[in-house]
């Protein structure tokens, strides 16, 4: 296997796809950054094996008290960095201490700042009848779901979400009404 593994990473570095770097004994792989695919391999990357499914599973743990998660922000606009901080939307019944226990290992996992923004779903549906402005503009913004789905969002009281795909989510074009206040952010 390890025969496997060194020829797979002698091709990549071929390709000039990862970079190759000794230090002493130790020999370091890195993406390479300026490689012509690098953003595709990086959105595949956290849409499939990274991000996702580290969210996944330590959300995991609140079993039902986590009904919908998603990403929000620069990660599902293709725009995360190497200093970005992963946004998350929580619906559920799991208390904000909860979802901040939960995610401790996933931050470390990550190497980035989590910054849950938790919400149990009566106050969901509340928000979004009154078209409370950071929810409408979360939900009509790229997003990547973590639990759940669109059809969960849609029974919370996301309407105009019925119509449209998860992956071209547009935006709703009616007025936002009350802006009234963006739920406080926490550093995990």
């Amino acid at each position: 296997m390890v025969g496997a593994v060194q020829r797979g990473l002698n091709q990549l570095t071929a390709a000039d796809l990862i970079r190759r770097a000794v230090q002493g004994r130790q020999v370091y792989f890195q993406a390479n950054r300026e490689a012509p695919i690098f953003p595709e391999l990086r959105g595949l990357f956290a849409k499939t094996a990274g991000l996702a499914d580290v969210l996944r599973e330590a959300l995991a743990q609140l079993g039902e008290r986590a009904l919908v998660a998603l990403v929000f922000g620069s990660a599902p606009r293709g725009e995360l960095r190497a200093s970005s901080d992963i946004d998350l939307l929580v619906i559920g019944d799991a208390s904000f201490q909860d979802v901040v226990e939960a995610l401790a290992g996933a931050q470390e996992r990550l190497g980035r700042e989590i910054n849950p923004n938790v919400y149990p779903p009566s106050e969901v549906r509340k928000k979004l009848r009154a078209k409370h402005h950071f929810l409408t503009t979360v939900l009509s913004e790229p997003r990547m779901y973590i639990l759940g789905g669109d059809d969960e969002l849609v029974r919370l009281g996301a309407k105009w979400l019925a119509d449209k795909t998860p992956d071209q989510p547009g935006r709703d074009s009616r007025p936002t009404g009350s802006r009234g206040t963006r739920p406080r952010r926490y550093r995990c």
